[in-house]
């Protein structure tokens, strides 16, 4: 019995020691990892010629796969175009996929950065209220003296109850969001909610802001890929306009999208392309003024994806520095509490006026925090915006890099 006992205790234990915390770096591994299973367009003769399509990566399915066995009675100019456009198409759903996972990764970034800053919030709101009780200790004792302070004394203990709620909403969110992340990342290990802290610096952050690709090279939008897609259909749907035969295709396909009913579909089927003259020129008019509605609209998106940038940017370069400002403001009123020593010598208006330097100390320390997760809010939306992945550079160059095809910018929105 005991040697049962001493062996369950052991494998418990080991199993403590193997297990590591699951870290930040450890996540940003996940998104290295090269796509799978993409659009897939052969010829397996002349008239022949088999489609597999799927847009499946490690971490997302926005749709189910699709294979088909067609026979294109199609002139061989038009199959070929036909191939051009299902290659345009396999773009699109890749690209779709990296941005969905690019989205991913910056939701994961806010919700993890957001626990980071409320642990911190919440440490820095009980260093503060120890303060203000230190104070509220002080004038309990010169209050005899000086009746005066009983107005001090309440604001001061109305100031700790506003503190002490503030704490205890800090704690329910933080144990919230913590949970939250879990499900999200849905890991057995430990959360190293720290780790994220070398990520998300405010030096880091300055110093990607300042490495950014100029926005002429990018565009953040999918109304890039979108235009690109559809203008080659409006090209395709030209070419196929001007054919003259009456069997356009015989298909037999299978669907594997998911139903209601959860049945896979079967499709079998011929298309047929009638010549209409008089509705030839209605339908290349429409397709014109849907391709030029596309240009004007992707013109008028570059325009609010620069401005947006540019805005985004310049108010990160603000906040940092703000940031700066309060972070050398902080470090001299630290000197000046580390050399001002507690002594009986001290009046009780010297150690009042020592506590409330403790009391602003801790203020501004709380406020420094709220600005630093401002700006890291606005870099994940920078980030966001351009699809640039600003959390690989060179301090992770231990990372497998071979998949990635570019140091921060994996997706390359505008090699289409």
């Amino acid at each position: 019995m005991k040697l049962i006992l001493y062996t369950l205790i052991f494998v418990g234990l080991l199993s403590k020691i193997n297990a590591q915390d699951y870290t930040f770096a450890d996540h940003l591994k996940t998104f290295l990892q090269p796509s799978k299973n993409f659009l897939e367009y052969s010829f397996s003769s002349p008239l022949i010629q088999k489609v597999s399509l799927s847009t499946k990566t490690d971490q997302f399915q926005f749709s189910k796969q699709r294979s088909s066995l067609r026979a294109n009675f199609a002139p061989l100019k038009a199959r070929k175009f036909e191939t051009e456009y299902m290659k345009w198409k396999e773009k699109n759903f890749q690209q779709t996929a990296e941005l969905a996972a690019q989205e991913n990764l910056c939701q994961t970034v806010l919700l993890w950065s957001n626990i980071y800053f409320t642990h911190n919030q919440s440490d820095l709101l009980t260093v503060l209220i120890e303060a203000c009780k230190e104070k509220e200790k002080l004038l309990t004792k010169i209050i005899v003296s000086d009746p005066a302070k009983i107005k001090n004394i309440n604001e001061t203990q109305l100031k700790i109850l506003d503190l002490e709620l503030d704490e205890e909403t800090k704690l329910y969110n933080l144990e919230t969001q913590k949970k939250e992340l879990a499900t999200q990342l849905n890991i057995q290990n430990t959360i190293d909610f720290k780790s994220i802290d070398n990520y998300i610096a405010a030096e880091i952050i300055e110093g990607n802001i300042s490495e950014l690709v100029p926005a002429d090279h990018f565009s953040g939008d999918m109304l890039t890929i979108k235009s690109k897609i559809e203008s080659n259909t409006f090209e395709y749907n030209i070419e196929k306009s001007n054919y003259k035969k009456i069997i356009d295709y015989v298909e037999l396909g299978l669907n594997d999208f998911e139903s209601a009913d959860f049945r896979k579909e079967y499709v079998v089927g011929i298309g047929f392309l009638f010549p209409a003259s008089r509705k030839k020129d209605i339908k290349l008019a429409e397709l014109e003024m849907e391709n030029n509605y596309l240009n004007h609209m992707l013109s008028l998106e570059k325009q609010k994806f620069s401005v947006e940038t540019e805005s985004i940017v310049l108010e990160i370069k603000t906040q940092l520095k703000m940031f700066r400002l309060y972070k050398d403001f902080l470090s001299k009123l630290e000197d000046k509490l580390k050399v001002i020593k507690v002594n009986s010598q001290m009046t009780n208006q010297m150690l009042e006026i020592l506590l409330d330097n403790k009391i602003l100390y801790a203020e501004k320390k709380i406020q420094l925090n709220e600005l630093h997760q401002k700006i890291v809010e606005n870099y994940i939306k920078l980030m966001q915006l351009t699809s640039q992945n600003l959390f690989f550079n060179n301090r992770f160059s231990a990372f497998p890099d071979s998949n990635v095809k570019c140091r921060r910018c994996p997706i390359q929105l505008n090699k289409l």
